[in-house]
């Protein structure tokens, strides 16, 4: 199914948006400052809305229980992950394997087969996926596997509440208002985790720090906005695949603003990443 021009351009705007939030969350000196005000500004957003939209359906409020605090678990996952890896590393890997878990674990748990198409995607992404994995070592020369480990984490919790919130969300009766209790359970559980992963700071001495947390945190309602905008618009599976060119942004902005190291491979890794998932989301052949 061909996408109208102005959902491409709205779904590639979200991709930007998404990869550049990423970006400041893996430039933040103070990471777990940003997961806190990068989590509660959402929510705060959110609350706003509330009161102008109908409550979600019942069927949907366990599912928001469960997926809630799994996404908090996830973004604490991905700031641990950029603590120790690049963004041209860490973000291609985790987007690359979020979507192969979803299809892989369709084909166990719902006996979902694949097709050829979608075996040649997931093998393209595993090569891209690969180089990017394997291609970071130490100054003694052995390879670090903290990233990866983040990395396989964070997508199993990607594809986990994927799979959840779009029950959820049919469940809801109300797209928009499932969205936004879920924002706000973001904020509660990152209130309710921060102390646990770091002491308490007072507002003043990190007022700086503050900005570009508040910045992430807009950038995550924007380009989930702009998403289940599209979504209304036009079909899920290419929308899907187009947000994934974002793991190309990425790598793009990690090697040119950030500075990291192998620019030029961990850039044409990252674009093997994203013709794999366009590939595996794009039914090109029927």
């Amino acid at each position: 199914m061909v996408l109208q021009a102005h959902v491409v351009g709205i779904v590639l705007v979200a991709a930007v948006v998404h990869a550049t939030w990423n970006a400041l969350a893996k430039a933040a000196h103070d990471k777990l400052h940003t997961y806190l005000v990068s989590n509660v500004v959402p929510a705060l957003v959110a609350a706003a809305a509330l009161p102008f939209l109908p409550a979600p359906a019942r069927e949907s409020w366990l599912i928001l229980a469960i997926s809630g605090p799994l996404q908090v678990v996830y973004t604490a996952l991905l700031f641990g992950a950029y603590r120790i890896g690049d963004l041209s590393q860490v973000y291609p890997i985790i987007r690359g394997l979020s979507p192969m878990f979803v299809a892989l674990g369709a084909l166990v748990f719902a006996g979902e087969a694949l097709s050829h198409q979608q075996y040649v995607g997931i093998g393209i992404v595993c090569m891209g996926m690969a180089s990017l994995a394997f291609g970071h070592r130490r100054a003694d020369k052995t390879l670090d596997w903290r990233p990866l480990a983040y990395c396989v984490l964070c997508a199993a919790m990607i594809a986990t509440y994927t799979v959840m919130d779009g029950i959820g969300v049919r469940r809801s009766g109300s797209p928009f208002a499932y969205a936004c209790w879920l924002f706000v359970a973001y904020g509660v559980g990152a209130c309710v985790c921060y102390p646990f992963l770091s002491r308490w700071r007072v507002p003043v001495q990190v007022a700086r720090r503050t900005g570009r947390a508040i910045l992430v945190g807009a950038g995550v309602v924007t380009a989930y906005g702009l998403v289940i905008y599209a979504l209304s618009l036009g079909a899920m599976a290419p929308i899907s695949a187009l947000r994934e060119t974002s793991v190309f942004m990425a790598a793009v902005i990690g090697t040119v603003f950030l500075g990291e190291p192998f620019g030029r491979r961990r850039i044409v890794a990252a674009a093997i990443v994203t013709a794999g998932l366009l590939i595996l989301n794009i039914p090109f052949f029927e």
